[in-house]
């Protein structure tokens, strides 16, 4: 999740005990939260975010999960 707040500029917070994580910037966010072997992902989006941006952020997260349990 760092490295994906990184790249988008997002603001990053993260509770390593509890496993959990929040990002966010202008309108949008997300949280995450890590539970045994699942890992749930949540975000929020503004009515004026572009599907496409939409689109382009989900898949990054997909691509990361995926390259670590797989």
């Amino acid at each position: 999740m760092e490295h994906v707040a990184a790249k988008f500029s997002l603001d990053y917070r993260r509770d390593e005990a509890r496993k959990t994580g929040r990002v966010s910037k202008m309108g949008v966010t997300g949280t995450y939260a890590v539970r045994g072997e699942e890992v749930t992902v949540d975000l929020k989006f503004p009515m004026l975010v572009p599907g496409s941006m939409r689109q382009k952020v989900e898949e990054d997260i997909e691509r990361k999960l995926d390259g670590l349990f797989s």
